[in-house]
């Protein structure tokens, strides 16, 4: 199995940068400073929003931002990293 996108997207991970892969953004959690936005979380993480009754899906500054942890075979993000187009991976060197 090829692993090279992935380690890229890896190394990007590890440097603090977040990752869109497969319409979801990924993190990497170091140090989960325990409040409600991160519980416990220590690695590979989705980064997302949480709205409360009444607030705009479509308004970029509604919502919270939280972090969910990424629960998934190494195979299938291996998968995942390995179909990113060229360019994608062009731009993730580059950061």
């Amino acid at each position: 199995m090829k692993i090279d996108k992935a380690l890229t997207v890896l190394k990007t991970l590890a440097l603090g940068e977040e990752v869109e892969l497969e319409g979801r953004t990924f993190v990497w959690v170091e140090d989960p400073i325990g409040d409600d936005t991160i519980i416990g979380i220590v690695g590979l993480a989705v980064k997302g929003k949480r709205y409360n009754p009444g607030e705009d899906w479509n308004d970029p500054n509604a919502g919270e931002t939280v972090y969910m942890g990424a629960d998934m075979p190494l195979t299938n993000f291996v998968r995942i990293c390995e179909n990113l187009s060229e360019d994608a991976i062009q731009k993730l060197r580059k950061e």
